[in-house]
């Protein structure tokens, strides 16, 4: 356990940095910068963790721990002061792994999709039934007020990412491995170095690994003897089947070892979510969680933030958001968004990251079949240099050539007046990606809409 120490996070806004800054507010002096203000930072703020906005070199006085996390550019001026006047510098998920190690039972949820939502299930099974877990999750979560919580230390419930092999700081007992997609570029020349970085994770697992029996990966690590399946597959361990849907919400049996188990019924919409579930089921089974309890908590289970999620109506149109950034993730929103009662679907895109854009190419111009019309935003930099070919003009010159009615939105001023004059009855309106579209009407509350 850290304890006593003056510790500054460098991104301190990012939504796991900001978690473990609140776990170690609880006994250490902790501080942090960002370039800028977003709800994380004003939850910090709320707890009086002191922010700065902006990188200085004036802010690491008197710091004895320095957090980074790998989007970090070398040449930050916070981090080389740290290195130049030898401050103990860690990266965020070798102090997720310190933390991790403190707790009796660690529970890692990985995969390129599904990985908030399927740990915001499995907390919530847990808390429901009141065995108290320690919870890291990425993103807000209503159930618990925030991206931390903080149980007994017996579970710890964690995302595992797999951007720069971080998860591999992990040494968990359980490990959920809902799919393994290429998603991010930078670091991940091709599947095969991915599948390699998750079959260690698989290694590192202590007790059981539940893979998605319909992933291709399965197929890599099918005879280690820690891997339990999950999927609509007959010969899947955990088998979801018998799909139900009312209002585009799904019901479905499970089997256990092709017996009946329980009957689950969601009241979040996709079968992508009843996948996620699935994954949730097979875990808590395992940790000996009746089914009856695990059904209760999952029928009224509410997503996270940006999962989904209705914003607000304007004039006769349904507003909502959504995180999805990568190419699987946007199909199967729009498939299942399409299934709703609603005249035109409509979909405002800003990409995320201009290597993911490069990477995916091909597959961003075909995940928008389904929306009758796209609007796309300039691209969302994140970490990243301007990358020719990249871009989000980029992708708009090769969409616009594939399919109709798409068009190129220049900043957030004219996003919201396109907004308004598609706000007619009955649409349904998405703000799509993983960047800060996703606060495009908290940026800007005087907009008159």
């Amino acid at each position: 356990m850290i304890k006593n120490k003056r510790i500054h996070f460098i991104g301190i806004g990012g939504i796991s940095m900001s978690a473990l800054a609140k776990y170690l507010s609880l006994n250490n002096y902790v501080q942090g910068s960002d370039i800028v203000l977003n709800e994380e930072i004003q939850a910090l703020k709320q707890q009086n963790i002191p922010v700065f906005i902006g990188h200085n070199k004036n802010n690491m006085k008197n710091i004895d721990l320095c957090v980074y996390n790998n989007a970090i550019d070398a040449k930050n001026e916070e981090l080389e002061y740290a290195i130049k006047n030898n401050i103990e510098i860690i990266e965020r998920s070798q102090l997720l792994g310190l933390i991790a190690k403190e707790f009796e039972t660690i529970i890692a949820v990985s995969g390129t999709h599904g990985k908030t939502t399927t740990t915001a299930m499995i907390s919530k099974v847990m808390l429901d039934c009141n065995l108290k877990p320690t919870i890291h999750i990425g993103g807000h979560f209503d159930y618990i007020d925030g991206n931390f919580k903080i149980g007994s230390n017996k579970y710890f419930v964690t995302e595992a990412c797999e951007y720069k092999k971080s998860f591999l700081n992990l040494h968990p007992q359980y490990t959920i491995i809902n799919n393994v997609e290429l998603d991010h570029t930078d670091c991940y020349n091709n599947l095969t170095e991915l599948y390699d970085a998750f079959k260690q994770l698989v290694n590192l697992t202590q007790n059981k690994v539940f893979v998605y029996y319909n992933d291709k990966f399965y197929n890599e690590i099918k005879h280690n003897a820690k891997v339990i399946s999950f999927g609509t597959n007959l010969n899947a361990t955990y088998r979801a089947y018998n799909f139900r849907q009312k209002n585009n919400n799904y019901t479905f049996d499970v089997s256990f070892n092709k017996e009946y188990l329980t009957t689950i019924s969601l009241s979040i919409s996709g079968k992508y979510n009843a996948m996620n579930a699935l994954g949730c089921v097979a875990l808590c089974h395992t940790l000996q969680i009746p089914c009856e309890q695990i059904k209760l908590a999952l029928s009224n289970f509410k997503n996270v933030e940006r999962r989904f999620e209705f914003i607000k109506k304007i004039n006769n149109a349904d507003i909502f958001r959504d995180y999805a950034h990568h190419p699987t993730e946007i199909k199967n929103l729009l498939e299942s968004a399409k299934k709703l009662n609603y005249n035109k679907l409509i979909i405002y895109f800003q990409p995320h990251t201009y290597s993911r854009t490069i990477g995916l190419f091909n597959d961003f111009l075909k995940c928008f079949v389904n929306c009758d019309k796209l609007y796309l935003l300039p691209t969302y930099s994140a970490r990243e240099q301007e990358i020719n070919g990249g871009r989000s003009e980029d992708l708009y010159a090769k969409l616009s050539k594939v399919k109709k009615n798409v068009y190129f939105i220049n900043s957030f001023k004219d996003c919201l007046k396109s907004i308004n004059e598609n706000s007619y009855e009955n649409n349904l309106i998405i703000l799509v990606g993983a960047g800060d579209i996703g606060n495009l009407f908290d940026k800007t509350k005087n907009n008159n809409l």
